[in-house]
């Protein structure tokens, strides 16, 4: 089983543009792939959300999914399996 803890990240001008960790999301799955395509689910979720991010807290694992995203996240992924015209 891999797990992973992923921080909520809100910066706007409610808390004069600071991070702010606002929650930490646990994170399980079977695989490590199966992990990051959890992670990238919060990721586009707030995709249109100028104030929000999310990191996973472990540095070494941050940096795998990083390299991860560069050819992991598929069509399917990015756009959630909508049709896009």
């Amino acid at each position: 089983m891999y797990k992973c803890e992923v921080a909520e990240i809100i910066n706007w001008f409610h808390n004069n543009y600071q991070d702010e960790v606002i929650a930490v999301h646990k994170v399980e799955a079977n695989s490590k792939e199966n992990l990051f395509k959890k992670v990238y689910a919060f990721e586009r979720g707030a995709r249109y959300d100028n104030a929000r991010r999310y990191r996973i807290i472990d540095r070494d694992l941050y940096n795998e999914y990083q390299n991860w995203k560069v050819n992991g996240v598929t069509i399917e992924l990015f756009y959630g399996g909508a049709t896009v015209d």
